[in-house]
């Protein structure tokens, strides 16, 4: 059975948040890495927040379902959905070392994004920091290849 947005705890989501979220796990469920994350991850509380600002913290994750991230790597930009977004977060949540250094913790995580992201046909980034600011997208699973 697919996961929805029932199976998770959703703050702060109007419908066409909620309409984005499914989106956004329909197309992850395409990864089998992210699927597996996800299907650890039931329960867990998502903050729906609109500031470009994700970021996984307790309570939960926030996760902005228009907000894109343009990476670069190897002197190639491109842009990541904000489903990747999510799974970069949720990546977190299950982070073995999440009370290790702040760099640690992205190394991780951008680890996990990467295979994601390879999966799913998404553009990838050279390291954590290889980041070029967001993008302002419209749906969660847009994104270059």
């Amino acid at each position: 059975m697919p996961l929805t947005s029932a199976d998770f705890n959703l703050q702060g989501a109007t419908a066409d948040d909620i309409a984005k979220f499914n989106l956004a796990l329909n197309y992850l469920s395409q990864s089998p890495e992210a699927l597996s994350a996800l299907n650890a991850s039931v329960g867990l509380t998502i903050n729906i927040v609109h500031n470009g600002n994700d970021s996984y913290g307790m309570p939960g994750v926030s996760w902005d379902p228009n907000s894109g991230l343009a990476v670069s790597n190897n002197g190639v930009v491109g842009v990541q959905s904000a489903a990747l977004g999510l799974a970069h977060e949720i990546a977190h949540s299950m982070d073995p070392n999440l009370t290790a250094t702040s760099a640690e913790s992205e190394a991780y995580a951008t680890q996990k994004e990467t295979v994601i992201a390879n999966q799913l046909g998404e553009p990838t980034r050279d390291a954590y920091t290889s980041e070029n600011g967001t993008v302002t997208l419209t749906n969660s699973t847009e994104h270059t290849s």
